[in-house]
């Protein structure tokens, strides 16, 4: 505001230089500005014009006011430049806000290709899901959720007992509940009645009652007999002994660990060993 004020009365300088008499009717309103310390001087110098004082120091001021509004009309010039520049610059951003809606815009409608794709394979995969679950029996979930938890008698060992490989187990590994995976395969592959025997005698074999009382209740309940004590006819790894060193001897027992949780019948002699160690 003040540069602003400052180019007026350069401006009445000039004027009043020249055409004094035009001035006079603002001459109350200069006189007011004398009071202003940074319009004093430009004031008074008007006031001179006006009044015909000191024409030779009021031209001098004038040439200075002058140059002055040289500098404020460059500065102007230069600030027009700038203005000129930022519109340049909010005119690129606004193409490329324009451009970027447009990208915006494609990618919304993949999305929506994307998520109507996934809808189909989501119905896809119910429809698979329905199958799968005919093909199991009722109680495939409720001895998944005993047998998924890691344990030394879990669905891995399970699956081993039921004559599938490791790659077989890595494969389910990777799944939201590899023991109803395994089961899935086991009853879309055998005989319902003969896959559910199986089960329940392996369940039996490994210890885990608790699973194994879950398909007896749902076999009496389909009025099916529960067997006892029958053996079942599936390939079972041969039994191992483990001959070792005493120096390897923790070696042993995690080999042995290994071992049987895979399916294997092992024996290691450690007692033995402890009884002659202490008798040297």
């Amino acid at each position: 505001m003040s540069a602003h004020k400052q180019v007026i009365m350069n401006t009445f300088k000039i004027i009043g230089m020249k055409h004094p008499e035009v001035l006079k009717q603002y001459k109350p309103q200069i006189e007011k500005m004398t009071s202003d310390v940074q319009f004093k001087d430009s004031a008074n110098s008007i006031l001179d014009f006006i009044e015909g004082r000191s024409l030779a120091i009021v031209t001098e001021q004038v040439d200075a006011n002058t140059e002055q509004l040289g500098i404020v009309t460059n500065d102007l010039a230069e600030t027009k430049d700038n203005v000129a520049r930022i519109d340049e610059t909010v005119q690129q951003h606004s193409e490329d806000i324009k451009d970027l809606n447009t990208e915006v815009t494609l990618q919304r409608e993949e999305l929506e290709v994307v998520k109507a794709e996934l809808a189909e394979a989501m119905i896809d995969i119910e429809r698979i899901d329905r199958k799968t679950v005919d093909t199991t029996p009722t109680w495939s979930h409720d001895v998944a959720k005993l047998l998924d938890p890691e344990s030394n008698t879990d669905w891995r060992l399970l699956a081993k007992r039921l004559s599938y490989s490791n790659d077989d187990l890595k494969a389910w590994a990777a799944h939201h509940s590899p023991c109803m995976s395994m089961l899935v395969e086991w009853f879309a592959t055998h005989n319902s009645s003969e896959a559910t025997r199986a089960v329940y005698i392996v369940l039996k074999d490994m210890g885990r009652d608790d699973a194994a009382t879950v398909v007896a209740d749902a076999m009496k309940a389909a009025g099916e007999l529960v067997p006892v004590d029958e053996p079942l006819d599936l390939k079972h790894p041969p039994s191992v002994f483990i001959s070792y060193q005493w120096g390897v001897q923790e070696k042993a027992v995690i080999l042995k660990e290994y071992l049987t949780n895979a399916g294997f019948s092992c024996w290691l002699d450690i007692v033995s060993r402890i009884l002659i160690s202490c008798l040297k």
